[in-house]
């Protein structure tokens, strides 16, 4: 029997097995229902064909009937509906951590996308003025931004996806939370770490959604880091198209709320300084320019 686990991204998670890591966020949209089942039978992806596709270790193929398919070798295949946002996934019987990872960091968003929603592969904190997002390619500093952020007072609403909506009264790009907690790849000393979730107390949790503020795209960190540079809609554009979570025949449903953030909020590219002593001062670097370009706008 599904029962409501939680919310996730905007929307209420109803699931027959109990779920982590979630919130209780008010929902604004149709609920999601996770169903545990024997999927065995969709563990025939061929990495080598066209239509499959790979990333972090998982294979991805859209099915003639326009389910999608995420595969990945120690869990198994999770059988994505986007026409009833249903999600048929293996047992967790193992790999406990990864399969929920999985779930809200691959499935719920490929799903969500494969429908028509937008889920940026990104960090997110309240700023006081709404939402940042921070956006990029692995290793360039998003969740190494939220843990700072978070130590540095300001609310997490998401690290690892930030579900995005246009107002349909306003126009206004809003931010939907994601998960509870933060993956870190380092301890606290700095350590190299494998990635685990970190829990967060309640007063460092932003449970509501916010009007998006600004959009920061990370370059490769350098020694001496940049400027935000913004460059027009056209690369705004590009970089939250290159920042979200959908399969390529998905991309077209898209575009609207795409464009929607593009003409409407600041999304800069910057380079963060390297190295975790200098995060602190690059948190409030990007926070005040946050502030500034929402005044500018």
């Amino acid at each position: 029997m599904s029962t409501a686990q939680g919310s996730l991204y905007g929307h209420t998670l109803l699931s027959d097995v109990a779920l982590s890591w979630l919130d209780n966020a008010p929902v604004v949209d149709d609920p999601i229902r996770i169903v545990v089942t024997d999927t065995s039978s969709f563990r025939t992806l061929d990495p080598t064909t066209p239509s499959c596709d790979q990333r972090d270790g998982i294979a991805f193929q859209t099915l003639d009937d326009g389910r999608v398919v995420c595969e990945m070798a120690r869990l198994g295949a999770f059988v994505l509906n986007p026409a009833a946002l249903e999600i048929f996934a293996p047992e967790p019987t193992q790999h406990r951590s990864i399969w929920e990872h999985t779930l809200y960091a691959w499935a719920i968003p490929l799903l969500l996308a494969s429908s028509g929603r937008l889920v940026l592969h990104g960090a997110a904190i309240d700023t006081g003025a709404g939402a940042l997002v921070v956006i990029g390619e692995s290793t360039r500093g998003k969740t190494s931004f939220a843990a700072e952020a978070v130590r540095r007072g300001y609310r997490l609403l998401g690290e690892d996806g930030i579900a995005v909506r246009i107002d349909s009264r306003t126009g206004t790009p809003i931010a939907y939370p994601g998960c509870l907690g933060v993956r870190l790849r380092h301890g606290p000393d700095g350590t190299p770490r494998r990635k685990v979730t970190s829990a967060l107390p309640a007063s460092s949790r932003c449970s509501q959604a916010l009007p998006l503020a600004a959009v920061v795209a990370l370059a490769p960190r350098t020694p001496t880091g940049s400027a935000p540079e913004i460059g027009g809609a056209a690369l705004a554009i590009a970089a939250l198209r290159a920042n979200c979570f959908a399969m390529p025949e998905a991309l077209a449903g898209l575009y609207p709320t795409i464009v929607g953030i593009a003409r409407t909020v600041p999304v800069a590219s910057v380079a963060l300084r390297d190295g975790l002593s200098f995060l602190g001062e690059e948190v409030d670097r990007l926070v005040r320019w946050c502030h500034q370009a929402g005044i500018a706008a």
